[in-house]
């Protein structure tokens, strides 16, 4: 299998994307649209940089601020990506927005599910799940500890860690149902997890080896096993049934597998 180094994003990174970073608000922008004339327009490719002693200074005072921030900031990466200009396509963006509760401590980016109609994310110990058509949020009933949510491939369940338990819970209504235990704790924000297309769920605590389970419940069994001195973190299925790892060793860089 091939893998490859990551590395932080090179000058590339789109300077519409950059301005926010340095101004961390949607209103350095005129309106959406302006955002996302900017992200098409390939002239528009100012620097971009970060005052390190500036976010030093001001940290205390801008914590807050910045909790609510990364959540947005990181559904702009996401919707970047998603919606960005093909070779060979139209370069439409839709701008979807994404109205976020007033809680203290969003914890987890958005995941979104492959119908593409809803977000669920971490906050206050707990999950939330909105609808892109709606400006309100709700609470997932029996969610109290999950963490690093993932759905499923028909976007009518939502998987979870709850220490070493994992968990699925129905989009609509329902009570959280086990799907296995793990041998370790999810460790926040390494664990990760992915369904399968042959009624699987993979998983991997962020600290060993990725495990796969049925997807209805049962005993999970090691699908993939680290070399010494290296961790598995997210794994990701992909159609035609190869896995992508996230591969953290303890005295190198991190790399995909």
């Amino acid at each position: 299998m091939r893998s490859a180094t990551l590395s932080e994003p090179d000058g590339t990174r789109p300077a519409a994307v950059g301005k926010l970073l340095r101004e961390t608000t949607w209103t350095r922008f005129d309106s959406a649209s302006a955002f996302a004339a900017a992200l098409q327009d390939p002239g528009y490719r100012t620097a971009v940089g970060v005052d390190a002693d500036a976010s030093v200074k001001t940290g205390s005072r801008r914590a807050s601020a910045l909790m609510g921030t990364g959540l947005v900031l990181a559904s702009v990466f996401a919707a970047w990506g998603w919606l960005r200009p093909t070779a060979g396509g139209s370069g439409a963006v839709r701008m979807i927005p994404i109205a976020l509760p007033n809680l203290p401590a969003v914890q987890s980016a958005p995941s979104i599910p492959p119908s593409g109609d809803h977000l669920v994310f971490q906050a206050n110990g707990r999950l939330w799940v909105q609808r892109l058509d709606a400006l309100s949020v709700r609470e997932l009933p029996g969610t109290e500890g999950g963490v690093n949510p993932f759905w499923s491939p028909d976007s009518r369940w939502i998987s979870f860690f709850n220490r070493r338990t994992v968990l699925k819970v129905p989009l609509d209504a329902g009570d959280p149902v086990t799907i296995t235990t793990m041998p370790l704790e999810c460790a926040p924000p390494s664990c990760g997890g992915s369904w399968t297309g042959d009624g699987h769920v993979l998983v991997s605590s962020g600290a060993g080896a990725v495990l796969r389970a049925p997807e209805g419940g049962g005993t999970a069994e090691v699908l993939i096993e680290p070399e010494p001195a290296e961790h598995f973190h997210v794994a990701t299925w992909l159609p035609g049934g190869a896995v992508v790892v996230v591969v953290d060793p303890d005295e190198a860089p991190g790399r995909l597998e």
